[in-house]
Parts: C-alpha cells; sequence; structure tokens
C-alpha cells in the first residue's frame, strides 16, 4: 500500500508559492487570524476578499473563487455546442483550482471556505 507524503505547513505554503507566486499577499497562519473565532491551529488562512482582478490568479483565473462551484465556461460550452460535460475538466473544485485542490489533499491537507472571503487549510 502506497502511503501519502504529509507535508509541514511550511511546505504548503511553499507548494502554493509555486502554484501562485503573488499568494503570500492573501496567506496567513491561523494562530494569527483575527477574523473567526475557532480558526484551526496550525493551519493556514487564505484571503480571497476583493475584486476578481487582485484576487491570487492561477492560469488566468482567481485560484479561490467562492461563487465557482465548477467551471462557468464549462457550463457555457455545454449549453452553447450542445457539448457533453463530461468531455471537459472543470478548473473548480469546491471554489478552489482544480489543480490546486487536488494538490492540497494529495499532500493530506483539507482546504474548506468558512465564508464568501476566506479559506482555510489544515492537516487532514
Amino acid at each position: 500500500m502506497k502511503t501519502k507524503t504529509i507535508l509541514t505547513r511550511e511546505q504548503i505554503v511553499d507548494g502554493l508559492e509555486k502554484f501562485i507566486p503573488e499568494i503570500g499577499e492573501s496567506i496567513f497562519l491561523s494562530e494569527d487570524c483575527k477574523h473567526r473565532d475557532g480558526c484551526r491551529k496550525g493551519g493556514l488562512v487564505i484571503s480571497s476578499f476583493g475584486a476578481v482582478d487582485t484576487r491570487p490568479m492561477y492560469n488566468g483565473i482567481p485560484a479561490f473563487d467562492y461563487e465557482q462551484e465548477n467551471d462557468y465556461l464549462v457550463r457555457e460550452a455545454h449549453e452553447e455546442f450542445n457539448i457533453p460535460q463530461s468531455q471537459f475538466k472543470s478548473s473548480y473544485e469546491f471554489g478552489i483550482a482544480t489543480e490546486i485542490n487536488e494538490w492540497i489533499k494529495s499532500k493530506g491537507w483539507i482546504a474548506e471556505w468558512w465564508d464568501t472571503s476566506f479559506l482555510e487549510i489544515w492537516e487532514d
């Protein structure tokens, strides 16, 4: 059985910075969380508050967008061209760019929104 390599918080931050170089302006440690009581200690908090064009970007889309359950372009293509959705890979998974969310999970961490502006990431 293959075991999952669980990264440290610092390694998760480093990995996120490789995906999104400008994320340093939006990420802080949960110990410094002043926006919500009960932040999980030892985790991370990412703020996605602000205009779309000021949010951390990944491959031309906001890396984190609470409003995007699935990629709106997939839905538009499906409706406009009658192409089965199964032929597309969604850009978002629960409001997180799919590749980033898959990477987070593969490293033994979980990402979850607690409101429309803040995403919390903690070790599973």
